[in-house]
């Protein structure tokens, strides 16, 4: 009997994609050198264990006095993330009144977010700001720790393209620090820590099986992914006895 016996490997239940998790700063390390090699960025902003300083267990950011509307003078960074729904969040607090109670333009402290698109081809792979900046003024009681919220937007969630998220702190008049605390991200971690920071190298499969398209014979077949010719790939004899396969 002469046949070509060709054996399509199903793939049962392996189907996998990218699991939203939480991207967090609690600056509880200690040394601000192991999150920037987690592509973490910062712009005069520190950590600090002194206790009045601190919000939340042994270490909390400390930024420069805000006495400046530049939105790139005092920031923090996250590495790219996959957004997913939900709340960005934070707790801020001030380290004295300096400066504090007055609406911009006046006398104000401010927290800023805004969302940086990935662009290869850009410096550090970063491209334009997108969507709408998000505002958040602190007000009354300046030095009590509140939890500032601010939204995912929709629209890069339904993108599913990674970005960054830039956290800025800006006032004007008085001197007066923030202190800043777990930073929460509604997302998955997407930077490459050993290729320079940059974004992931994204696997696409389409029948999210598991195998890339490039690898798989049926990349439209989430239960099938390639042949295997028993026992080679041209045409052969199998013989077997009587009592087969007892």
């Amino acid at each position: 009997m002469k046949n070509k016996i060709i054996l399509g490997l199903a793939l049962l239940g392996s189907g996998f994609s990218l699991q939203a998790q939480t991207v967090i700063l609690d600056a509880e390390s200690g040394n601000r050198s192991i999150e920037q090699a987690n592509c973490w960025g910062f712009g005069a902003t520190g950590y600090t264990n002194a206790t009045a300083q601190v919000i939340s267990g042994s270490w909390s950011v400390r930024g420069n006095s805000l006495s400046n509307l530049s939105l790139s003078a005092c920031w923090i960074k996250t590495p790219w993330v996959i957004p997913a729904s939900g709340n960005i969040t934070m707790k801020v607090k001030m380290e004295n009144t300096s400066g504090t109670g007055g609406t911009p333009p006046s006398n104000y402290k401010m927290v800023s977010v805004r969302f940086i698109e990935s662009t290869p081809s850009a410096s550090f792979g970063e491209g334009n700001f997108v969507d709408a900046q998000q505002d958040y003024v602190i007000t009354a009681p300046f030095t009590s720790s509140r939890t500032v919220n601010f939204t995912m937007p929709a629209a890069l969630v339904s993108a599913g393209k990674a970005i960054k998220i830039m956290i800025s702190f800006t006032g004007n008049g008085g001197n007066n620090r923030p202190n800043i605390d777990d930073i929460s991200i509604p997302g998955t971690y997407f930077s490459d820590p050993g290729n320079g920071c940059t974004v992931q190298g994204l696997v696409q499969d389409a029948d999210n099986d598991g195998v890339a398209d490039g690898d798989d014979a049926y990349p439209a077949d989430p239960y099938r992914a390639f042949n295997n010719y028993l026992p080679t790939s041209s045409y052969n004899t199998l013989m077997f006895e009587d009592l087969w396969p007892a």
